[in-house]
């Protein structure tokens, strides 16, 4: 009787944390507006992914779970925006996936 009850309480949790797409964005990023004049990006060979997860007391509602994930997957992989972004809905938590682009300068003809 015991392991039924684990196993069911285990099933429900598993299938309680499965991810819901939200939204896709063609780029995004919190801190970079645009690029510059001169300015081009390359792409970096690894996916971004960041998460954010509202603390369960507070009681700051939802209002910036999507900004907080976006940061969290820049800083995690030292982009400067996101490109192919995808943003899924995981049980309480906000998961932003996409590809990172850094910002580099052309080099000036002489």
């Amino acid at each position: 009787m015991k392991n039924i009850f684990i196993i069911t309480a285990l099933t429900l949790l598993v299938g309680c944390s499965h991810r819901v797409k939200i939204l896709d964005v063609s780029a995004v990023s919190m801190s970079k507006y645009h690029l510059k004049k001169g300015q081009t990006a390359t792409e970096k060979e690894m996916e971004a992914e960041g998460r954010f997860c509202p603390d369960p007391f507070n009681q700051q509602g939802q209002i910036g779970m999507m900004d907080e994930a976006i940061k969290d997957a820049q800083k995690n992989s030292k982009a400067d925006y996101l490109t192919n972004v995808a943003v899924y809905r995981e049980g309480n938590c906000v998961v932003v996936t996409g590809t990172p682009m850094k910002i580099v300068a052309k080099r000036r003809k002489k």
